[in-house]
Order: C-alpha cells, then sequence, then structure tokens
C-alpha cells in the first residue's frame, strides 16, 4: 500500500470521525472531545484514533462513552468512506496534550523560582 494512500485514507478518517463524534455521541459535561491522530495499520485493516479530553478528569469517561458507541460510528464511517474495507476502529486516549501541560506547570514553577531568587 502506498503511504500517500495511507495519509490521505488517515486525513479522510480523522475529518469523517471528528464530523461523527461532534454531531452524534453527547459526553456528560460537555469536555473537549478532539481527534489528534489517526494511523492506519500498513495492510488497511485497523485504525487507531488517538483522541484527547479536556478537561483531563473526563477522560476516562469520554473514552468510556465512544468504546461503547464504537460499532454505531464504525457503521456511520463504513457509509462515508470510498475505501473497501473500512478499517476497523479503535480508541486510544492520546496523554500528548496532559504531558504538555505538566511540563508547562513545571517550567512556570522554575521561572517564578528564578525571579524570586533575582529579588532577593
Amino acid at each position: 500500500m502506498s503511504r500517500y494512500r495511507i495519509e490521505r485514507a488517515e486525513e479522510i478518517i480523522k475529518a469523517n470521525i471528528g464530523g461523527i463524534i461532534q454531531k452524534e455521541i453527547d459526553f456528560p459535561g460537555k469536555p473537549l472531545v478532539t481527534i489528534t491522530k489517526v494511523k492506519i495499520s500498513d495492510n488497511m485493516y485497523h485504525v487507531d484514533i488517538f483522541v484527547s479530553v479536556l478537561p483531563n478528569e473526563a477522560l476516562e469517561k469520554s473514552m468510556d462513552i465512544l468504546r461503547k458507541n464504537i460499532y454505531h460510528i464504525q457503521k456511520e464511517l463504513d457509509k462515508m468512506m470510498p475505501i473497501r474495507p473500512v478499517p476497523q476502529l479503535r480508541f486510544v486516549a492520546d496523554l500528548e496534550p496532559q504531558k504538555i501541560e505538566k511540563i508547562d506547570i513545571i517550567l512556570e514553577k522554575i521561572k517564578k523560582q528564578k525571579a524570586g531568587e533575582k529579588f532577593q
């Protein structure tokens, strides 16, 4: 399978899944659920959908909701996709935004400590 074809399919899947989730899946508390990345296997039979959720406390519940609705989401995606077979979905929590937030907090603490040292 050509890399270009896989990348193009990833883009299409990302856009379609994002639309399905936005229009058809209801999350309690209205967290911000974002598709951050899509990774199709080389044989195009499986696809990992990386999901970021803010606030972080809503991650586990939101992932459960996505997993419970996976068959509905898959069925809707099947209708939209021009390729056959449509890869089987798997939702994966993308923890990169959480890691970045932790790094930002640490850097801010260091910055405050250094600023405090200058004035002593």
